[in-house]
């Protein structure tokens, strides 16, 4: 559904951040972008998302480039969640959810009621309802990634439904400047939506038992390139997290919940992140 084939980008030309990436996201498939800092993840999102427009190769969802498709026909169908949202000005949660609405708009249309169901389903989908009268700038942490979460689920909502089929969420570092809490939190709503909703997930992060704990398929992305993907028991490694971090670690499946677990041991050696 949503595809990278060789893509290339740079915001200097002679000097790419992005170096012949191709990665898959099928319908209903759950994606790790990971990588240290500086590897070119969240410019990689960017291109995905079709904010960026590589300088070679090509992204297409349902085999349309994404550069030749209205911004509007892309932004119904994919919704990206920022690492960090600041607003403006004081709107409640609900009003911020109401915001992913703005592609389904015509000029000067505003919000209907079928809008403002759509808005609260989202709420009500990440647990947020309760927080619909409070101001955005007075949640915690936590609550605000929910309801940022609410408002990209309104985005690629229909009228009846909470998302529509072969929809794209893309996540840039989304527990970034979360407590652990708040972590686990997060990890257990995006397992549920997807468990729920006909979406695809594509998360970018650093946070290896983040995405261990949920992505079914990898990227690992060092100075742009791709270092290895596939299933993540093919990619999550000690041999993989040597070569893309510079750590010796640990890697087992707890009994518990069937999850990967790495535990780092040593650093190995210096790691280039350019």
């Amino acid at each position: 559904m949503l595809r990278a084939a060789d893509v290339w980008f740079g915001y200097d030309p002679a000097a790419p951040v992005v170096r012949g990436v191709s990665l898959d996201v099928p319908p209903g498939g759950f994606l790790g972008i990971l990588g240290p800092n500086g590897s070119g993840k969240t410019t990689l999102l960017r291109l995905l998302a079709g904010t960026r427009r590589p300088s070679r190769g090509h992204v297409t969802l349902d085999g349309a480039d994404l550069s030749r498709v209205p911004r509007a026909t892309i932004s119904r169908r994919m919704a990206v969640v920022p690492q960090e949202t600041q607003l403006a000005f004081d709107y409640t949660a609900l009003e911020v959810v109401l915001m992913g609405r703005y592609p389904h708009l015509r000029a000067f249309e505003i919000e209907g009621p079928g809008d403002v169901a759509i808005a609260r389903q989202s709420l009500e989908a990440t647990g947020t309802r309760d927080l619909q009268d409070r101001l955005f700038s007075t949640l915690s942490g936590g609550e605000k990634q929910r309801v940022v979460i609410a408002a990209a689920l309104a985005q690629i909502g229909q009228p009846g439904a909470a998302a529509t089929s072969h929809a794209v969420l893309l996540l840039d570092e989304p527990t970034a400047a979360l407590d652990l809490a708040y972590q686990l939190e997060v990890a257990a709503l995006l397992r549920e939506l997807q468990e729920r909703l006909p979406i695809a997930i594509v998360v970018s992060t650093h946070d290896l038992n983040f995405a261990a704990s949920l992505c079914r398929t990898i990227v690992l992305l060092t100075r742009g390139e791709v270092l290895a993907s596939g299933a993540i028991d093919d990619v999550i490694t000690p041999a993989g997290i040597r070569a893309l971090y510079g750590v010796d670690a640990e890697v087992e499946r707890r009994p518990l919940t069937g999850h990967l677990i790495v535990v780092p041991v040593a650093r190995t050696g210096p790691r280039d992140s350019r």
